[in-house]
């Protein structure tokens, strides 16, 4: 709170007190205005230190969020952490190519944890129609008609205070991007 806010309410309270005092002759009715205006002033100022508790929990909650995005290299898939806090039981959902769901790919083997800038590699496992298809063979089927589609990814992992996140991205054909990043309702 600013200084001339307080200055502010401070002069408020000092002419009630002074209306009150001047206004009331007896002393038990001034007494009851002193409590009734120091009450609005004890629910005004807490109200404000919960708004003071509340931005403090935001920042708190920004400084150990935990961002996990997906890459594609030439050597593998891999997951990063480029936020600010440890990532927690990060899992990645079925990943579809193409416009049916006849072929996909899993990453089975979640991913315990992953500090702040810290990457690894995740093997993925290709499904064709229900059968599990050897890491070569599922590149190899993959026609220009795979190639070019687009396929949304989606990251599933946790902070240090067990707060569920989730990250989507976008894959085409050269490009990855984040299309959202929010907490995981658990409703997809």
């Amino acid at each position: 709170m600013k200084n001339w806010q307080l200055s502010f309410w401070l002069v408020i309270y000092a002419l009630l007190m002074f209306a009150g005092w001047k206004c009331i002759s007896d002393d038990t009715k001034l007494q009851t205005w002193a409590i009734i205006v120091s009450g609005f002033i004890l629910i005004w100022y807490s109200w404000e230190t919960r708004l003071l508790r509340v931005i403090s929990s935001d920042q708190k909650d920004q400084q150990i969020q935990p961002l996990i995005i997906y890459e594609n290299r030439r050597a593998g898939h891999y997951i990063k952490n480029i936020g600010s806090g440890v990532a927690l039981n990060i899992s990645i959902d079925k990943v579809s190519i193409g416009e049916t769901e006849e072929t996909w790919i899993a990453f089975p083997i979640p991913t315990f944890a992953l500090s702040p800038d810290q990457e690894t590699q995740i093997i993925g496992d290709f499904f064709q129609q229900g059968n599990k298809l050897s890491d070569i063979n599922g590149t190899a089927h993959l026609n220009t008609e795979y190639a070019v589609q687009t396929s949304t990814l989606v990251i599933r992992y946790q902070n240090v205070q067990s707060k569920k996140y989730l990250t989507k991205q976008k894959i085409s054909q050269g490009k990855i991007e984040i299309l959202e990043t929010r907490l995981d309702s658990g409703d997809e």
